[in-house]
C-alpha cells in the first residue's frame, strides 16, 4: 500500500503553490495531513488523508 509518512510523527506535509498531489492507486494515503498557507493552484486527488492534528 503506497503511503507518505510526514516527518515529525503526525506533522502536516507542507504544500507549495502550483502542485498536484495524486494518489498512485485507490489505497494511497498520507499520514499526518497537509498544510497550505498563501498558496494557489493546488490539486489533491485520490488520497485518504489520516492523522490530521490541529496546530
Amino acid at each position: 500500500m503506497p503511503s507518505i509518512n510526514t516527518k515529525g510523527g503526525g506533522s502536516p506535509l507542507e504544500v507549495a503553490s502550483n502542485n498536484t498531489i495524486q494518489g498512485a492507486n485507490s489505497s494511497a494515503k498520507i499520514h499526518g495531513g497537509l498544510t497550505m498557507k498563501n498558496v494557489s493552484n493546488v490539486m489533491i486527488r485520490k488520497l485518504d488523508i489520516q492523522g490530521v492534528w490541529p496546530n
